[in-house]
């Protein structure tokens, strides 16, 4: 799968643009936090910003139901 990523290590904040590595290979060990879009078939089914801004929205929503009873994700330290 040809992918495009985005990644932060933490305590990093992601204020800066060099605080970000950017990548296209499998995930990368060092990195605690990554953001990974598949562009295989971005010719005839692309995604879009917005597709991706929500799918991150989604994904925030799943994270804070994890301090609720109903949790997705129940995490140790969350």
């Amino acid at each position: 799968m040809t992918s495009i990523s985005l990644s932060l290590t933490m305590p990093l904040q992601g204020f800066r643009i060099s605080d970000f590595v950017t990548g296209t290979a499998a995930p990368t060990a060092g990195s605690d936090i990554e953001l990974r879009m598949n562009t295989t078939d971005q010719l005839s089914n692309p995604i879009t910003l917005t597709e991706v801004q929500n799918a991150l929205k989604a994904f925030e929503r799943a994270l804070l139901s994890s301090n609720t009873n109903v949790g997705i994700i129940n995490w140790p330290g969350i």
